[in-house]
């Protein structure tokens, strides 16, 4: 008699981690590009975040971009 047991198995769907992992990869990019643009106009910083994104793989839209450049300059300044 063998002590070894099967290894379970995954009947259902996998979750899909793709979400988590890029609103990670987005906060990730944000915080980055914060420090190392300090002080920079927003299309300055909007062009960084859409190289970035598409670097990363991550998709975001115009509105998206704006709003994260909108984000960058309010942490680079400290508010």
């Amino acid at each position: 008699m063998s002590d070894h047991q099967a290894q379970p198995t995954q009947d259902g769907p996998r979750m899909d981690q793709n979400e988590t992992d890029d609103a990670a990869k987005a906060e990730g990019i944000i915080a980055q590009t914060a420090q190392d643009l300090p002080g920079q106009p927003h299309d300055i910083v909007r062009e960084a975040l859409a190289q970035r994104f598409e670097q990363s793989g991550v998709a975001a839209s115009n509105d998206d971009l704006n709003g994260h450049a909108d984000e960058v300059i309010k942490r680079s300044s400290g508010s």
